[in-house]
């Protein structure tokens, strides 16, 4: 439990932090409304959530259209693609802060919703409330090149992501 809420947790603040540098007025919109946090971090989940999808054992026969999927198949559920179902939602592959209800299955649902919901939703809070005084936008305005991402069928996060600091910026200790 502690390697599987560990690693989809450092993923949702990577991909948190990505899609925040991609989209600087939802960055300030989560600046100058605070109310916005709970819904905001809701909907960054949704909208690039770090668990792609799972597999799982069919319980019954059931047939999709042609296919028929036998008890016992293992049967993918991708988990990002019902996110942007737009059947479900109005909109679904913008960013919307203020989406509500937002009933997205990033944390899983039912019997295998995650157990760290709740402190997911908190870290990723208090780590919306620190940054205020930081630069709305990278350096130069944009992000010149793309995070590299780790490639697996089931968690996406960024392995490394291009750093831009503002020239205010100065580390701890140094003199210039």
């Amino acid at each position: 439990m502690f390697q599987g809420g560990y690693s989809t947790l450092a993923a949702a603040i990577g991909n948190a932090f990505d899609t925040l540098a991609r989209h600087p007025d939802a960055q300030h919109a989560l600046r100058a409304a605070p109310q916005l946090r709970a819904t905001g971090v809701d909907e960054l989940v949704r909208y690039d959530g770090p668990v792609q999808g799972t597999t799982r054992l069919a319980a019954a026969d059931v047939t999709f259209g042609d296919i028929t999927v036998r008890r016992g198949d293992a049967v993918t559920v991708l988990f990002q693609a019902a996110n942007r179902d737009p059947d479900h939602f109005e909109h679904p592959d913008e960013l919307l802060l203020d989406r509500s209800p937002n009933r997205h299955l990033s944390y899983g649902w039912g019997t295998h919703a995650c157990l760290g919901t709740t402190v997911a939703q908190r870290v990723l809070l208090a780590t919306r409330r620190r940054p205020r005084r930081a630069p709305a936008r990278p350096a130069g305005g944009r992000i010149r090149t793309a995070p590299a991402h780790r490639h697996h069928a089931g968690l996406r996060r960024p392995v490394r992501h291009p750093p831009a600091l503002t020239p205010a910026f100065r580390a701890i200790g140094s003199t210039r």
